[in-house]
Order: C-alpha cells, then structure tokens, then sequence
C-alpha cells in the first residue's frame, strides 16, 4: 500500500524519526521494564486484581453451576416458558454481555437449541441492549483511563486516533475476530469511536 506524499492523516499516526542532527536534542528512551514499571503501579495492579478475580469468580460460578445441573434446569425452565422464555432469555443476555462476565456463549448456545430461528430474537435484542449499557458504562469509567495514558504515551495516542479515524471498518474488523463480544464492547467504548 502506498501512501500520497501529501496525506496528513499518515502524518499525525507515523511520526517523524528526524535526522542525525536531531538524535543529539532527543533524550534517550527507557527500556521496556521502564515502561512496565511506570503503568504497573499500586492502584493499577489493585484493579488488574479485581477485575481478573470476578472474571475468574464468574467463571467458577458457571461452571459450578453446569456441574450440578443448575444451568440445564435452567434452560429446561426456560423452555417451559414458551413464547416468555424468549423474553426472559433476551433479559440473561443482558448481563451476559458485560465484561468480566462468562456466559454469553452459553446463552447463544442455548437459544439456538431451545428456539431453533426463532432464538435469533433475544440473541440479538438482549446483547445489543446489554453492549450499550456496557459501552456507556465502560466509556464512563476506562475513557477517562485511556485519556490520562494517551498524554503519556505516544503509542496509546496514536492507536486511539487511528481508531478514531477509520471507526467503521476498524469495528467490522474487530467484530469478526475471536476476541469475546464483551471485550470487544470494553476496548471500543475506552477509544473515541461514537
């Protein structure tokens, strides 16, 4: 791919490297521990903590709860419901599309063997309605996150910006990866994409 010579959007994501001259004024960069050192701070690794220790919590939940039965007896319950438990369905998938949180898989999964096409309802209304809640909630509390890095590093910077100009294909692209539904929510609601 070339690139015109008078494209400023090239411009603002690669910066100049300067010449020879130029390498005298630039003070030295840091190693990488150096950079690890200064993010991985305290209150950071306190919430790298919490929030591996929901994950794993939610994930033991889940499969404490398959183990004895309880997530079959709740899809059987569902299935009980009818026409309701298409509602009630949509309604699980709700939190389910929160981050830290397991289960959407095995929501999808399940409206598909308990509804066959007609679980394509609450597997798209439910974690579209949760996704919005946990993209005003994420952009809430991990954008001010991102901003405060951005002034730091230039890295964080220009990925935001080069998100944030191609927006549309950089979400089609992100929405096709195996990165899970949730996590592609949190990323996208931490960068400037409306």
């Amino acid at each position: 791919m070339t690139i015109p010579e008078n494209d400023e959007s090239y411009d603002r994501l690669v910066p100049d490297t300067g010449t020879e001259a130029d390498a005298e004024e630039v003070p030295q960069q840091r190693g990488k521990c150096a950079t690890i050192r200064k993010y991985m701070t305290r209150q950071n690794l306190i919430r790298l903590a919490i929030v591996a220790a929901v994950g794993l919590a939610m994930l033991a939940l889940l499969i404490v709860l398959a183990k004895l039965g309880i997530l079959t007896a709740l899809l059987e319950w569902i299935r009980n419901l009818g026409v309701w438990g298409l509602v009630v369905l949509g309604l699980l998938f709700i939190p389910a599309s929160f981050p830290p949180l397991p289960g959407y898989a095995v929501f999808l999964i399940g409206a598909g063997f308990l509804y066959n096409w007609f679980g394509l309802i609450p597997s798209v209304i439910g974690p579209n309605i949760g996704s919005f809640l946990a993209l005003l909630l994420c952009r809430r509390f991990a954008r001010p996150f991102i901003e405060r890095r951005s002034k730091d590093n230039k890295q964080v910077a220009l990925l935001d910006e080069a998100v944030a100009m191609n927006a549309y294909k950089f979400t089609i692209l992100l929405r096709i990866t195996p990165i899970p539904f949730p996590w592609q929510t949190a990323f996208l609601s931490a960068t400037r994409v409306t």
